[in-house]
C-alpha cells in the first residue's frame, strides 16, 4: 500500500489521471466491486472536473450496484445528473434494471419511465424500455397491461406467449366445490391434491357410518356429537379446500410458465 502510494503520488497529473482510473477498471473488471468503487471515489476525489468524472461516477454507480449498495448508487446518479451527462441515463437504466432484479417494481417503473421520456425521438431505445416495462408487468401478473406495454415494443413474440399464457388449461374452483360437495374428497383430488382428497374421503365416510350406526342404536347425542365435531366440519372443510385447492393450482400453473417467459428476457 505505501509502495502504491508513493507511486501514485510521484506521477505527473496526467499520468495519475491514468493510472487511477485504470486501475479501478481493472478492478472493475475483475468483479471486485468495493474496491473499485473505492478507488473511483479516490479518482473523483482528486479530479472532480476532469474530462473522465463523468466516466467515474457512472462506474462508480455501477460498482455501487454490483457491490448491493443502491442507497449509494442513487447518491452518485444524482450527481450526474447535475452534471447533464450522458452517462447519466447509462446509470438510471442500471439502477432500473437493479430495481427489476430485487422486485422493487415501484421504483423500477418510475426510473424507466423518466427514461422513456427522454427517449422520445429514440423509438428503438422506447422500444426496449417498453420491453421492459412489459418485464414488469409480466412478474406482477397484469397480462393486459404486459400485452399493451409489449405492442408498444413490437415484441411479437412476447405477445404470443402471453396469449399462450391467457390459453392455459384452468381449473374450475366453483367445479371443484360443487364435486366435494355432492362427494367430500373429489373435488381435492380434482384440484391435484389426491392424498387430502382420499383423507377428506375417508373422514367424511367414516363420520356418516358413525352417524347412521348411533341413529341405529338409538344413541342420539353420539349421532349429534359425530355430525358437529366431525362430519360438518369436515364436509364444509372439503368443500372450502376443494375451491382453494383448484385457485392455488391455477396460480402456481401460472406462476410457473410466467417465470420461465421472464427468465427468456434476463
Amino acid at each position: 500500500m505505501i509502495l502504491f502510494i508513493l507511486l501514485v503520488f510521484g506521477l505527473d497529473s496526467n499520468t495519475k489521471q491514468s493510472f487511477l482510473l485504470s486501475f479501478a477498471d481493472s478492478l472493475y473488471s475483475v468483479e471486485d466491486y468495493f474496491a473499485s468503487a473505492t478507488e473511483y471515489e479516490r479518482f473523483l476525489y482528486y479530479f472532480p472536473t476532469d474530462s473522465n468524472s463523468d466516466y467515474a461516477r457512472l462506474k462508480l454507480c455501477l460498482s455501487y450496484l454490483k457491490a448491493n449498495e443502491p442507497t449509494k448508487a442513487e447518491k452518485t446518479f444524482g450527481e450526474l445528473e447535475k452534471t447533464f451527462s450522458s452517462y447519466s441515463r447509462n446509470a438510471q437504466l442500471a439502477l432500473a434494471k437493479y430495481y427489476i432484479q430485487s422486485n422493487n417494481y415501484y421504483r423500477a417503473k418510475t426510473k424507466i419511465t423518466e427514461l422513456i421520456s427522454y427517449a422520445s425521438s429514440d423509438s428503438n431505445e422506447v422500444q426496449k424500455l417498453n420491453r421492459l416495462l412489459g418485464r414488469i408487468a409480466l412478474a406482477e401478473f397484469d397480462f393486459q397491461q404486459a400485452e399493451n406495454y409489449f405492442t408498444l415494443s413490437s415484441d411479437s413474440i412476447a405477445l404470443k406467449e402471453i396469449q399462450n399464457l391467457k390459453r392455459l388449461p384452468r381449473k374450475s374452483p366453483m367445479l371443484a366445490s360443487i364435486l366435494s360437495t355432492i362427494l367430500p374428497g373429489t373435488g381435492e383430488i380434482y384440484s391435484g391434491h389426491y392424498w387430502t382428497g382420499i383423507g377428506a374421503f375417508l373422514v367424511n365416510g367414516l363420520s356418516i357410518a358413525g352417524i347412521v350406526y348411533s341413529v341405529n342404536k338409538k344413541n342420539y347425542i353420539d349421532a349429534t356429537l359425530i355430525f358437529s365435531i366431525f362430519f360438518s366440519r369436515f364436509y364444509l372443510g372439503s368443500r372450502q379446500n376443494a375451491f382453494d385447492f383448484a385457485n392455488k393450482s391455477n396460480e402456481d400453473l401460472f406462476r410457473r410458465r410466467t417465470k420461465i417467459l421472464i427468465d427468456s428476457f434476463n
